[in-house]
């Protein structure tokens, strides 16, 4: 049982969840509807100019994309200013069963099998499941060893 205290730095918590909307957006799903989607397009504008569906099809990708940037570069705002519990003191304890998760308005215990993934970047692992989201700060952890330990845990637990 590994137990950490920390509270969250806004910088490197919109860097994490950036980085989770980056690796969520590409997957294989994604990039085998967009990679022909984009070939079709091209295919039409060099075929014989512009079309109507060719103008169409340009008009969805140029609003997929705004909408994509948006959400890249404005969820993670949102996504903190919604959640009050963001600035306070949080206590998380990992266990083999659980995850405990404790603020001053949560208090949680998650089973492992919440989360299906974990994600690392330079500065936070992100536990992810299918509506489950939690970012951990590499900065939390007392010592490498320790956050080694957890890093060991993570890996039995969700491969």
């Amino acid at each position: 049982m590994k137990t950490i205290q920390f509270k969250y730095v806004r910088s490197e918590y919109v860097k994490a969840l950036r980085f989770f909307l980056v690796r969520q957006w590409l997957t294989t799903r994604n990039l085998l509807m967009w990679v022909p989607l984009i070939a079709f397009f091209t295919y039409l504008w060099h075929d014989d100019g512009t079309s109507y569906v060719t103008t169409l099809i340009a008009i969805i990708a140029i609003f997929s994309g705004v909408i994509g940037v948006l959400v890249f570069f404005l969820q993670p705002f949102f996504f903190i200013k919604r959640n009050a519990s963001f600035t306070s003191e949080h206590t998380v304890t990992f266990s083999d069963d659980e995850v405990s998760l404790r603020n001053e308005l949560i208090d949680s215990k998650l089973r492992w099998g919440l989360f299906n993934k974990v994600l690392e970047n330079k500065d936070a692992y992100i536990l992810s499941g299918k509506s489950n989201l939690l970012i951990i700060p590499k900065l939390a952890f007392a010592n490498e060893e320790a956050r080694m330990e957890v890093e060991s845990l993570f890996r039995k637990k969700l491969g």
